[in-house]
């Protein structure tokens, strides 16, 4: 029932999931496929809220139900919608760390989810926080701090083989800075590339959202900044395309707002 964005950013549904006090929500609304769920997450550490789509209304925001007594954010679902991975600080085994990020996923079952699972111990040997994204062939992407970064944080890729994530590799210089570069949003087909970023403008100590395309050659072109996109609005961050293609929320000034996404076709290189 919210309206539409139109000729640039406007927060999403104010008081109801944007609660307009500052409240700094620490991920963006991601809707599933079939439109019918939808997950964003309240300030840092505190639990992914969902509603769903019954007999033609949503429902009131509510605790996810994979939340734990740890710490939860962070959700995204898989293009497919079978899936959706977080960021928790639940303990990887009895006994172990429960003040450390991991990636953890659940699976669609029936009209519910799986016990949650942790993802690979090759991605999950990574210092993980803020976004994840994962491509239609389930490619994950993450920030992560890491010995041999090109900055501070950088923008990881892990392949899936067999079911199973591969070690991450650092996307490249193109796309990380000397900075920080975080919550990366990869399209389906991993054609392009959107993620939050400083470091890349001298002397300016702020995250702005850029998006990269992928080159003839497959590989990265170099990003171009969406300010003008984001309208100005203070460190956007945490930019996720709705499965249409016909937004992108995000976060920004300690709310979550969307805006048209007819940006990513009308900035893409000819050719």
């Amino acid at each position: 029932g919210q309206p539409e964005p139109t000729d640039g950013p406007a927060m999403f549904a104010p008081g109801i999931v944007s609660l307009n006090l500052f409240y700094n929500e620490h991920s963006p609304v991601v809707v599933s496929p079939d439109g019918t769920e939808m997950y964003w997450g309240l300030p840092y550490q505190e639990p992914i809220m969902g509603s769903r789509l019954v007999d033609g209304r949503w429902s009131a925001p509510a605790p996810a139900p994979f939340n734990s007594e740890y710490s939860d954010g962070e959700a995204i679902f898989s293009p497919d919608g079978g899936r959706i991975y977080f960021l928790s600080t639940r303990p990887l085994s009895p006994g172990a760390a429960t003040d450390v990020e991991h990636v953890w996923f659940v699976d669609r079952e029936g009209n519910g989810w799986s016990e949650p699972h942790p993802a690979s111990a090759a991605v999950n040997a990574f210092s993980h926080h803020w976004l994840i994204s994962v491509s239609r062939s389930g490619t994950l992407y993450f920030s992560a701090a890491a010995e041999g970064g090109v900055g501070d944080r950088d923008i990881y890729r892990a392949p899936m083989v067999d079911g199973v994530h591969r070690t991450p590799e650092n996307v490249g210089p193109v796309i990380n800075t000397a900075g920080t570069d975080m919550t990366p949003f990869i399209a389906p087909d991993e054609s392009y590339l959107i993620f939050a970023s400083r470091g890349r403008v001298p002397g300016d100590p702020r995250f702005h959202l850029y998006i990269s395309y992928r080159g003839a050659d497959g590989g990265w072109l170099p990003p171009q900044v969406l300010d003008a996109v984001t309208g100005g609005l203070f460190e956007p961050l945490c930019p996720a395309v709705t499965p249409d293609g016909r937004f992108m929320f995000f976060i920004a000034s300690g709310d979550i707002w969307w805006v048209r996404a007819d940006f990513i076709e009308a900035m893409r290189p000819a050719g």
